[in-house]
């Protein structure tokens, strides 16, 4: 998906159901320059983690801040924990930049099961 410059957005969310628990299997995220930007600013497209009744922080963050098409930041990570009963995972992106576009992909695989 090419997408233009933009204020946050959220992308997906997931809240683990009642009675449940979720084990996270993987985390992958990209970020990618599709079109070469008029002025580049800062590409930001980061997962949050905010158990239940807390406050959230970051899981994982990618960042561009370069003006060549086909420059990309990407992560994968396995088995990243354990999420419990209300929590909630988020992922949200950021573009300052001025004109040009860039692709996102950000994925969450999660099994739940029985509390």
């Amino acid at each position: 998906m090419n997408v233009p410059p933009h204020s946050g957005i959220q992308r997906w969310t997931y809240t683990v159901p009642t009675n449940k628990k979720a084990c996270i299997e993987f985390l992958t995220q990209l970020v990618m320059r599709y079109s070469v930007a008029t002025t580049v600013g800062l590409v930001e497209l980061y997962i949050m983690y905010q158990p239940f009744g807390e406050s959230a922080a970051t899981m994982l963050s990618n960042q561009l801040l370069t003006n060549n098409v086909g420059d990309k930041d990407e992560h994968d990570f396995g088995m990243a924990g354990l999420l419990q009963e209300g929590d909630l995972v988020y992922a949200r992106s950021y573009d300052i930049s001025t004109g040009g576009a860039v692709s996102y992909v950000s994925v969450l695989h999660v099994t739940e099961f029985d509390a």
